[in-house]
């Protein structure tokens, strides 16, 4: 079992959630038609960059962290289904969760979860 402890809190050395897994931050950029998405390109093991858009700002996520994403098919820990959809022309194949969606308390609850140990691309996280 990996012990991924988020920044901010968060339980760990729990039973993984089969559809939330690591990924890595490949890239962050902004998106092209609105000002409040960025772009994340991340790693989830599968040899195939993923493209994620995601709200919040650029400095939210950088090259080089280990976040937690559920791929279009999976469930977030509360149930909800993702899905492969289009923000303003841009494909988004997966969702990065907020501390929210974790079911985490935080200051603010809708920022992305950047984990504190970087972890294998693909790897189930504890949850």
């Amino acid at each position: 079992m990996i012990n991924a402890s988020p920044l901010r809190g968060g339980p760990t050395d729990q039973p993984t959630t089969r559809d939330v897994i690591a990924a890595t931050v490949l890239r962050v950029e902004q998106h092209p038609a609105a000002d409040r998405l960025v772009l994340v390109n991340v790693d989830t093991g599968s040899g195939t960059p993923v493209q994620i858009v995601m709200s919040g700002s650029l400095d939210e996520v950088n090259a080089g962290d280990s976040v937690p994403v559920v791929l279009p098919g999976g469930r977030e820990p509360n149930g909800k289904k993702v899905r492969a959809e289009t923000f303003r022309g841009e494909r988004s194949g997966g969702r990065i969760l907020s501390y929210s969606e974790l079911g985490w308390d935080a200051a603010d609850p809708s920022l992305a979860v950047v984990l504190e140990t970087a972890v294998p691309a693909g790897a189930g996280l504890p949850l």
